[in-house]
């Protein structure tokens, strides 16, 4: 096993940086990233998949996968909760100042070949994050018991190379004080991962529906005529120069009983778009692919953060709680 770079490379690095990346490569021509992502998402309650697709209808160049992360950190109502090693801890404190904290002290290493993700925090913020950098009022009702936050400090991933049909396998080491151990270890968790990856996995191949003919019944968290006040309402401080921007949306919901992985297929299916997201966090899934046109030139992959309460509206955006069996 190939596992670059090697113990003196490693060495040179660790002098400057305090976070190396592990890499194995090995043939992805046998794989998708749904097929990959099938592989893992059982072995790690909290993962993600990324993707992106360009105009010509075909894949981005990169598919990233995150599994099996260093720790969970969430924040709701000033109390931090970190999940690490099994075990919850939880303490009062700024929920962005902490998150500034720990990423101050990480310093990632360039490889000779520079990888497009090197891990860090990946997950959702909510739209009432703003209240912890704005001092706006806070009339809502969290009635979703969603966090503030929910970040995955990823050190464990995977990148399909769509381009090179190659699969890169990355596990994040922090150097510490011994070398020679930091690396070692790192390098038995890439055997260990890499073996999950290689196994031979059972493809579900169902509709979203039980038998794709379910008569699923919406409803909204609004009636048609508050939201039309809603409307006039919005008008009326346009006008008066109040706001520069107004979004309305609604909250569409329905019963879903089925493997929610699925609605994710179907979407990058239907909607293929330079944004598309499945994250899972435990109990909790957050999924879309964004409804814009893909426009014309380049763009760099930057899916670090999702929004979890989206315009809901728009029907390509879907979040699911398995408690409440509730999409919007």
């Amino acid at each position: 096993m190939n596992i670059t770079p090697n113990l003196k490379e490693f060495g040179k690095l660790a002098e400057s940086c305090t976070h190396v990346p592990l890499l194995y490569e090995f043939s992805g021509d046998l794989d998708t990233p749904v097929s990959l992502y099938e592989k893992i998402r059982g072995e790690s309650p909290y993962s993600f998949l990324l993707e992106s697709a360009l105009q010509s209808g075909s894949s981005g160049r990169y598919s990233i996968i995150g599994f099996l992360p260093k720790s969970v950190i969430r924040s709701k109502e000033g109390i931090i909760e970190v999940l690490e090693d099994g075990e919850i801890k939880q303490f009062e404190s700024d929920p962005i100042e902490y998150l500034r904290e720990i990423m101050s002290g990480y310093k990632v290493a360039q490889l000779n070949d520079p990888l497009p993700f090197t891990g860090g925090l990946v997950g959702y913020f909510s739209y009432d994050t703003i209240r912890l950098i704005e001092n706006i009022p806070d009339n809502t009702t969290n009635d979703l018991e969603m966090y503030d936050y929910e970040l995955l400090l990823t050190d464990n991933f995977i990148i399909f190379d769509h381009y090179r049909h190659i699969l890169k396998l990355v596990n994040v080491i922090e150097t510490g004080q011994n070398i020679e151990y930091s690396y070692s270890k790192g390098c038995d968790t890439l055997k260990k991962i890499a073996a999950l990856f290689k196994k031979s996995t059972r493809l579900h191949y169902e509709d979203i529906g039980a038998n794709g003919k379910d008569n699923l019944i919406i409803t909204s968290n609004i009636t048609r005529d508050k939201f039309k006040a809603n409307v006039e309402s919005a008008k009326d401080h346009i006008v008066a120069g109040d706001v520069f921007q107004i979004v309305l949306s609604q909250r569409l919901s329905v019963v879903y009983e089925n493997d929610v992985f699925n609605i994710y297929r179907s979407l990058r299916r239907l909607n293929p778009s330079p944004y598309m997201f499945y994250f899972s966090m435990d109990n909790t899934v957050i999924t879309g692919s964004s409804p814009e046109d893909i426009n014309l030139g380049t763009f760099t992959l930057d899916l670090a953060v999702a929004d979890a309460f989206a315009a809901s509206g728009e029907l390509t955006n879907v979040f699911l709680k398995y408690g409440t069996k509730t999409t919007s």
